[in-house]
C-alpha cells in the first residue's frame, strides 16, 4: 500500500503511520484581534504548558495524530505546535486557510484575488509559515456564522468573501493533494454548496471533510454531501448546548448502518488554550450546559456510548484511524 507524506509541524510522515487521529482538536485559539490586546498579553510558556499536557493526556488515550484546523487568522502558532508535538510524541497537523466572513477574513484578504489566495495557501503548504518553514497541512474554509460560539443565527449559504476562499482552497488542493475542513453553521450548514464549489474547482472529493455535520439531524443534507463523494465531520461531541450528544450518536450510527463508515470522521472542535479575555457568550451560555466539552471527551465517553450503541471496535477503528489514512492519502 502506498503512503503519502503528510506535513506535520515537525516534518513528514507517511500517512500510513498517524495511527489514530482526531481531525478536529485546537491547541491554541482566539478571535481576530485578541492578539492586539495589552491587557492580555499571550504567556506563551503557559500556553505550551497547558496544551502539552492536554495533548499528553490524548497520547494516553492511545491518540498518535491530531489536526488542529485554526486558520490563519485565529490565532495559529506553528512554532508552539511543534513544541508541544515534540514533547508529547503527538503528531500535529496544522491547517492554511480563512475563517468565515462574520468573524474572520481580515481586509488584507477581502482585496486579494482568488489566485492570490490560493497562492498564499500553496506557499504554506509546500514552503512554510512565515519564516517557520513549518508547513501546513490541511486547509480550513468556513461558510455560516458561528452560533456556537455567538448564539447568532444565519441563512444557509455562502458569502462573497466566503466563496472566494472556498475557490482559492479547492485551487490549493488540487495543487498540492491535500485535504480541506470545512466549517458549517450547524443550525444552517451550507455543506451542500460547499461541495459544489469544490467539485467545480476540481477538488478530489475523499479529500474533503464538510465539517460540523453533527447537529444537523438532515437525512437529505447527508445524502447529498455523500452523493457529491464527500466526508462528513461531525466533530462537535461535547457542544451540548448546541445539540446533544445523544442526537449526534443517532446521525453518525445511522449513517454508519446505512453503508456510509469510511466517510465518517468524528472529533471535538475543543480548544485547549484561548488568546485574550473570555468570551462572556462561552462562559455564560456553552460552558454551563457543555461541561465535558474537551477532547478527552470523544475517547473516555462517546467512543463507549458507540459501543453500547452497537458499533464494533473494528468500525471505531475504521472512523478513528483508517478513515484519516485515506483523506491524507495512505
Amino acid at each position: 500500500m502506498t503512503s503519502i507524506p503528510v506535513n506535520t509541524v515537525l516534518g513528514p510522515v507517511p500517512a500510513g503511520q498517524l495511527g489514530l487521529t482526531l481531525v478536529h482538536e485546537h491547541l491554541m485559539l482566539g478571535w481576530p484581534g485578541s492578539e492586539t490586546d495589552s491587557t492580555a498579553i499571550l504567556d506563551r510558556r503557559d500556553a505550551t504548558r497547558v496544551c502539552t499536557e492536554r495533548v499528553q493526556e490524548l497520547h494516553d488515550l492511545g491518540v498518535r495524530t491530531i489536526v488542529d484546523p485554526s486558520p490563519m487568522e485565529l490565532g495559529r502558532d506553528p512554532e508552539l505546535a511543534a513544541e508541544v508535538s515534540s514533547a508529547s510524541g503527538v503528531h500535529i497537523v496544522i491547517a492554511t486557510g480563512l475563517y468565515n466572513q462574520e468573524v474572520g477574513i481580515p481586509y488584507y484578504y477581502r482585496e486579494r484575488s482568488i489566485d492570490e489566495l490560493a497562492e498564499i495557501f500553496v506557499m504554506e503548504l509546500t514552503e512554510g509559515i512565515g519564516s517557520t518553514g513549518i508547513r501546513a497541512g490541511v486547509v480550513k474554509v468556513a461558510a455560516g456564522g458561528t452560533v456556537a460560539v455567538k448564539g447568532e443565527f444565519s441563512e444557509a449559504r455562502i458569502g462573497d468573501q466566503e466563496e472566494r476562499a472556498h475557490r482559492a482552497a479547492g485551487r490549493a488542493s488540487v495543487e498540492t493533494g491535500v485535504p480541506i475542513l470545512t466549517h458549517n453553521n450547524e443550525l444552517a450548514p451550507a455543506g451542500v454548496t460547499q461541495a459544489k464549489i469544490f467539485l467545480e474547482e476540481g477538488v478530489s472529493p475523499e479529500r474533503v471533510i464538510i465539517g460540523h455535520a453533527g447537529a444537523v439531524g438532515d437525512l437529505d443534507y447527508y445524502q447529498e454531501v455523500l452523493a457529491a463523494g464527500m466526508s462528513l465531520g461531525f466533530d462537535r461531541f461535547g457542544v451540548e448546548s448546541l445539540c446533544p450528544d445523544s442526537k449526534r450518536i443517532a446521525s453518525l450510527v445511522g449513517l454508519a448502518n446505512s453503508g456510509h463508515l469510511d466517510r465518517l470522521f468524528i472529533s471535538t472542535d475543543a480548544v485547549m488554550y484561548w488568546r485574550g479575555r473570555p468570551s462572556p457568550f462561552l462562559e455564560k451560555k456553552v460552558r454551563p450546559r457543555s461541561p465535558h466539552w474537551e477532547s478527552r471527551h470523544l475517547l473516555v465517553r462517546v467512543v463507549p456510548q458507540l459501543r453500547q450503541a452497537g458499533v464494533s471496535d473494528d468500525d471505531i477503528r475504521t472512523v478513528l484511524t483508517d478513515n484519516p489514512r485515506r483523506l491524507f492519502g495512505g
